[in-house]
């Protein structure tokens, strides 16, 4: 397993319903899906080759990514 960890941070587009990359240190990785599952899945498929070709340190070992989601939920008060 590699030493370095990389982040990205999803936020849900409620609008388009998907899930997006607000940010990320994983040099052009820009995907999009509809579940978070699935979302998470994707970015693990392309992960490997952006950092690879960024020059980042691959080994063939797992790469750890913390995928961190960001959604706005809303509280209603209760009627009086």
């Amino acid at each position: 397993m590699s030493d370095r960890e990389y982040v990205v941070l999803a936020q849900w587009d409620a609008d388009a319903g998907v899930w997006y990359v607000k940010a990320t240190d994983i040099p052009g990785l820009n995907v999009e899906a509809e579940t978070l599952e699935h979302f998470r899945d994707v970015v693990c498929d392309v992960a490997a080759e952006l950092i690879e070709a960024a020059g980042g340190d691959v080994d063939g070992g797992d790469i750890p990514i913390w995928v961190k989601a960001e959604t706005l939920a809303c509280a209603s008060p209760a009627s009086a």
